[in-house]
């Protein structure tokens, strides 16, 4: 009820608290809609789930957060819904993990890494591991030989 359509200073008050859940959540929180303080799920009409989410998207966008909805549920009085409030971070502010990737012969290391990296699906005739291809050889027997490095990137969403 409280993020149908909020006062000026209630608005304040509910952004306030989000920055905590975000800050106490290492830079996300899951923000449940429809769901009473008590944990019960009363659920919202339709238009007022509706402008709960604006409103709750709106908090998200003036932290510089992305709100994503993680499952929404039609309970007896109306819907419910779970989103994920996450704070976008600094282009500069990025954190790289390096994964080594092992296997036996034919287990399909190179097609995983070439449908992580290029987004595309593989079409079962090694498309996909086609992409890691880095030597002629490799192009010519259909096996990658050497090691690679490959970038795999996450945005906040």
């Amino acid at each position: 009820d409280v993020l149908v359509s909020p006062s000026e200073e209630l608005y304040e008050l509910l952004q306030k608290r989000l920055e905590e859940r975000i800050l106490d959540g290492g830079s996300e929180t899951i923000f449940d809609i429809g769901i009473g303080e008590d944990g019960s799920e009363d659920g919202l009409k339709q238009d007022e789930y509706e402008a709960s989410v604006a409103t709750l998207q709106s908090l998200a966008a003036t932290l510089e957060a992305d709100c994503v909805c993680l499952r929404e549920s039609k309970v007896d009085q109306g819907i419910t819904g779970q989103y994920l409030v996450r704070r976008r971070l600094d282009q500069q502010d990025f954190l790289e993990i390096r994964v080594a990737v092992v296997g036996n012969v034919d287990a399909g290391k190179s097609t995983l890494l070439g449908v992580l990296t290029h987004g595309e699906l593989d079409n079962g005739r090694g498309l996909a591991r086609q992409k890691l291809f880095r030597h002629k050889h490799e192009a010519e027997t259909g096996r990658t030989s050497s090691v690679g490095n490959d970038i795999l990137g996450f945005d906040s969403v």
